[in-house]
């Protein structure tokens, strides 16, 4: 037992969560910071229809846990942009916390403010706040993951086994790379007999045979496999061999520039935990590196799910080198105060290092950086009623959260029918060979009352000048039968219904 015990631990968490809000504080803003998560927010809104994500509405590569996290928190405290980005926060300080017990689980005599100290830099010393204000899938996804390994390294009593299997099956609900974490809780539950793996397994299972329940009453599997298994494997591959190396040395140098204290800390830690043999540490390392990887474009977000591994190793590192010398003991104190202060100054000045960041109350992922998707949305309300659908013709979300008109295709964000992928370097033609008439099918149905062309914007950060509608003829063809040209707002055209 340390000294104070419980006191000792949230002690040294306040001080670090402090700094966390220090380093936040000015980030909070009622924006999408992300675009990912408006894709999330407009299907929260959707399950209100009962629209299912992957079935009703297609094109996101996760499974659809973040999106009932969404509706959970709109559920509570309304459809608010500023709530998504305050549970976000909780989160990051309760990782903060997960991440200093598990240290203390597996490594007892290491001071606390070491593995606090290490996480704290990772988490605030690199990228802009578009991969770590937003709430993405990698966040509540690998609090579960962490969470779940605390309870099979406490007291082994059957409930908190299966509680255990549960949580990290919701991990996986998250994100599906998080399932690479299961192999170093193997050896964080060793020493187990067969019954135990029997009721982890079970408890794993039993979210997704409850997901499998839903979407099979609603005749989804087959949707529910493209959305979550094909779909994703295909954005995945989508940047190519070349891209994938690319994407590699492009954020490598970016973050270790950014944030060289703590990933200098993690490389030493690494040969540390080797030379020591920590196989957990090092698994765990290895499982949380393969996810990162496993996206192929190495967005800072990706990061969050190595934080808690990464931070292990970070605090190992410390540990050694204050103990090898007393020179070494205040060299490693300097760097530590320069990564600190680093940490300190990112997201605070954030809007004066980094020149592409828009005005306070404008989302980075705004169509002009100016707010034009919210000026769309209002044109869209003014238009048509709360029960009527309109369609966007591009890769913008936020129109359809901010009118809070639901979308009238499945394929929202019009990956399937064009193949368009996000920063991919090796595109396709579609997604789907049968993409197109799925799409017709959906307007002649759904008969949206608006329709928006993003595709003349060739400046949008997912511009879709790629993409203009005459290279769809059957598309171009149905909007000339049904629709009447109404605007042009700032190379975005509007279209409305005939009749």
């Amino acid at each position: 037992m340390r000294p104070n015990g419980r006191f000792a631990f949230w002690s040294v968490w306040a001080v670090f969560a402090f700094g966390f809000l220090l380093c936040r504080w000015t980030l909070f803003d009622s924006v999408f910071y992300n675009v990912d998560e408006a894709e999330y927010a407009v299907a929260a809104q959707a399950l209100s229809h009962h629209m299912l994500p992957g079935l009703d509405l297609v094109g996101s590569t996760k499974p659809p846990g973040i999106v009932f996290f969404y509706k959970a928190i709109f559920a509570l405290a309304g459809e608010s942009v500023l709530a998504l980005q305050v549970v976000g926060f909780a989160l990051w300080i309760l990782l903060l916390a997960l991440t200093m017990k598990l240290t203390e689980r597996l490594f007892p005599e290491i001071p606390l403010w070491m593995p606090a100290l290490s996480f704290f830099l990772l988490a605030n010393s690199f990228g802009p706040p578009r991969d770590f204000q937003a709430l993405n899938v990698e966040l509540p996804g690998i609090v579960l993951v962490i969470s779940s390994y605390l309870l099979v390294m406490g007291e082994r009593t059957p409930r908190r086994v299966i509680l255990a299997g549960v949580l990290f099956g919701f991990a996986v609900m998250f994100r599906q790379s998080l399932a690479l974490f299961l192999l170093p809780m193997w050896f964080l539950f060793r020493p187990a007999d067969r019954n135990k793996y029997v009721r982890l397994g079970t408890g794993i299972a039993v979210p997704w045979v409850l997901l499998t329940i839903i979407y099979a009453a609603h005749g989804g599997l087959s949707w529910a496999y493209d959305s979550w298994v094909r779909f994703p494997m295909l954005y995945a591959g989508d940047t190519g061999l070349f891209g994938f190396f690319e994407a590699v040395r492009y954020s490598t140098r970016s973050v270790f520039l950014q944030a060289f204290v703590p990933f200098t800390l993690t490389a030493i830690g690494i040969g540390f935990a080797i030379k020591r043999r920590y196989v957990a540490v090092l698994v765990m390392t290895v499982c949380a590196t393969l996810a990162v990887a496993s996206g192929s474009r190495f967005f800072e977000h990706y990061y969050i799910q190595a934080f808690p591994a990464f931070a292990l190793l970070g605090a190992i590192a410390i540990w050694q080198l204050k103990q090898i010398s007393t020179l070494l003991n205040r060299l490693t104190g300097a760097f530590l105060a320069v990564g600190a202060i680093m940490a300190l100054l990112h997201f605070p000045f954030w809007r004066y290092w980094d020149t592409s960041a828009p005005l306070r109350g404008i989302s980075m992922e705004s169509i002009d950086l100016n707010g034009l998707e919210i000026e769309l949305a209002e044109f869209a309300t003014q238009q048509c009623t709360p029960d009527e659908r309109i369609y966007v013709w591009g890769y913008c979300p936020q129109i359809y959260f901010h009118s809070k008109r639901l979308p009238a295709a499945r394929d929202y964000l019009c990956e399937y029918v064009t193949g368009f992928s996000p920063f991919s370097t090796s595109p396709r033609p579609y997604a789907r060979p049968d993409a197109m008439q799925m799409l017709l099918d959906d307007l002649a149905r759904n008969r949206p009352a608006v329709i928006f062309d993003l595709s003349a914007d060739e400046y949008y950060e997912y511009s879709f000048a790629k993409y203009p509608i005459v290279n769809y003829p059957p598309l171009a063809d149905y909007i000339k039968a049904n629709y009447r040209p109404a605007a042009v707002v700032d190379q975005v055209a509007v279209y409305t219904r005939a009749n």
